[in-house]
Parts: C-alpha cells; structure tokens; sequence
C-alpha cells in the first residue's frame, strides 16, 4: 500500500477494517471513517450460518435483527441521496443517529452474551470494535455510508492483477 500518498492529505480517510492504516490516520491527523457494508457483510454470514434453524426462526435472530437496523440505515441513505451536503449531515442527525442509538443499545445489551467465535459473536465484535468509525459518516454530509464505489471501482483492476498472478505462476503437478 502507498502509504506516502497519505503525507500531506487532509480531510477523511474511508476503509475496511485493516488498522495498517490507523498509524498514518494518526500521524496525519485523518479521521478514520468506517465501512457499513462490512459490517452488513458480517452478520450476513452470520445469518446464513443459521440456515438450519428455518427461515421463520432465521427471520428473529440476532443476526436478522442486525440487519434489520442496518437496512434502515441504508433505506435513509437512499432517502437522502440526492440531498446537499448539509441537507445529508442535517437528515442524518435526525434519522440516523437515533437508529444507531438503538443499534448500540441493542449490541451493548447483546453482545457479551454472544460466545465470540461462532459467526455472530464475531460480527458483533467486529461492529464493536469498529463504533466509532461507523458513525463518523454522520458528522459529514459528503461522507458516505461505505466505501462501495471505491471497492467496485478498483476491483476490475484487483481480479486481473490476481489473473495475471495465475497465469505467471509455473505449472504443478
């Protein structure tokens, strides 16, 4: 990773999870801001990998209930989509901050009676431990829910670099 494209940027700075980039955030005094689409990801898995409990029980679980308050995060980013940048942080702080106020309250009273490494303890973990930088996009109307686009745009350029990886590997039997 380039971090020494970093040097001298200011403004905010929107990833997944990996710290690699808490030291440079520190350094240059970047607000970290955190990506709901992992999260989403995450309890997804979690709700899958309770697949053999039925789809009526799946609907009530912990996981569905995650996702539920995920999904109106996103109904209200999907409101307010073509909103200024004012207008966004304003409909955020009006909407959102309380349904994240429930997501807390329901994680702090959730989470501990969750064991941590089945998939449900570990996004609720994760979701824990990534709190604050989730709720940075709220302080900012041009800040963004996920960092989606930023993926999809790279991605093309990420599968054919791992394409060409395969094919300069030799040949094993």
């Amino acid at each position: 990773m380039p971090i020494r494209l970093l040097d001298g940027f200011k403004g905010f700075l929107q990833t997944d999870a990996y710290e690699g980039y808490a030291p440079e955030c520190r350094k240059n005094g970047l607000p970290s801001v955190g990506c709901t689409a992992h999260v989403r990801r995450k309890f997804d898995e979690a709700l899958k990998a309770q697949s053999a409990i039925g789809p009526e029980k799946q609907r009530s679980t912990l996981a569905a209930t995650a996702l539920k308050f995920i999904q109106t995060l996103y109904r209200i980013e999907r409101d307010i989509k073509l909103l200024s940048a004012e207008a966004k942080q304003q409909a955020r702080q009006s909407r959102s901050i309380p349904v994240l106020n429930e997501l807390r309250d329901w994680l702090d009273t959730n989470r501990l009676a969750v064991p941590p490494k089945p998939t449900l303890g570990k996004a609720m973990n994760y979701l824990h431990k990534q709190w604050n930088k989730l709720t940075v996009y709220t302080t900012d109307g041009r800040l963004r829910i996920d960092n989606n686009l930023t993926v999809n745009a790279v991605r093309p350029f990420a599968m054919g670099r791992k394409a060409s990886y395969d094919l300069c590997q030799p040949f094993q039997q």
